[in-house]
């Protein structure tokens, strides 16, 4: 199976690939979506993309407990997990 269109992020990419995967009868997914191109251009923008990102993923989501900071474009994530895969 090969996937093609656009995304508007990677989490979108990466869970469409996910979800074909799990379609009976496909043995490979070739991943071809392509992201939108938006830019974001400010530490504000980048938080906000991150959260409503992990909002959005219902693997992601018990993340939000996690702090995310921006300081010219480089991303802090702060917090404490509970289990090991969350490292």
């Amino acid at each position: 199976m090969t996937l093609t269109g656009q995304a508007d992020n990677f989490f979108e990419r990466a869970y469409a690939e996910q979800v074909a995967e799990r379609v009976y009868g496909v043995t490979k997914v070739g991943n071809q979506v392509i992201l939108k191109d938006t830019p974001i251009t400010t530490d504000a923008g980048l938080v906000q993309a991150i959260v409503e990102n992990w909002n959005h993923n219902t693997i992601t989501r018990p993340f939000i407990l996690i702090k995310v900071t921006v300081k010219d474009g480089f991303v802090t994530l702060t917090g404490n997990v509970i289990f090991w895969a969350e490292y």
